[in-house]
């Protein structure tokens, strides 16, 4: 774990956990969501921590988890590689109990131009079916997750859920601005 990610903002985190903070990617949970938010590039050695949280989180929560994981501006679309690497965890993280992954591109350009590829790639390169959805904001693929996992006797509120992810990307965003924005 970043000894940043231990660091918070002048006393204030967002509700949940932060497990990793860096230029590239920023970690959390809450309660049933684990998420992640990609400012630059999507590493191996970032989704196996994804996969990792999802896999202990799966441990508190067992009748299922949800992922989110968040491309924010400025992120550099996968690599045909990090696509293959992306698609293996997030079948092994179906097989263990995975509910659904949901992904959020909040650059206007980066969604209109790059998602159907990316999410085409990882569609093919899964090996097992799962619920995978594209949304172009954290409030959507929260009420997607409520749809999926209140029938199933997970009780889950979109609006603490949008909040808790809405304040992540708040405290991620002002940390990589003080932080890491002059870093190349």
């Amino acid at each position: 774990m970043s000894a940043r990610a231990q660091t918070p903002n002048r006393g204030e985190t967002p509700p949940g956990q932060v497990l990793q903070l860096d230029r590239d990617e920023a970690l959390f949970t809450w309660k049933y969501v684990v998420g992640v938010a990609w400012r630059r590039e999507c590493t191996s050695p970032g989704v196996t921590r994804f996969e990792r949280a999802a896999l202990s989180t799966l441990v508190r929560w067992p009748r299922g988890v949800v992922l989110l994981g968040v491309i924010e501006p400025g992120a550099i679309p996968p690599s045909q590689e990090m696509r293959s690497i992306i698609a293996a965890s997030n079948d092994r993280m179906a097989s263990k109990g995975a509910v659904a992954f949901a992904a959020v591109f909040s650059g206007a350009v980066f969604f209109g131009s790059v998602v159907p590829g990316v999410v085409t790639g990882l569609t093919m390169l899964a090996r097992r079916s799962y619920p995978f959805r594209v949304f172009p904001g954290h409030q959507d693929a929260a009420q997607w997750f409520a749809t999926l996992l209140e029938p199933v006797g997970i009780e889950f509120s979109v609006d603490e859920c949008s909040a808790a992810v809405g304040e992540f990307r708040r405290h991620y965003e002002q940390v990589w601005n003080r932080e890491f924005r002059q870093v190349t």
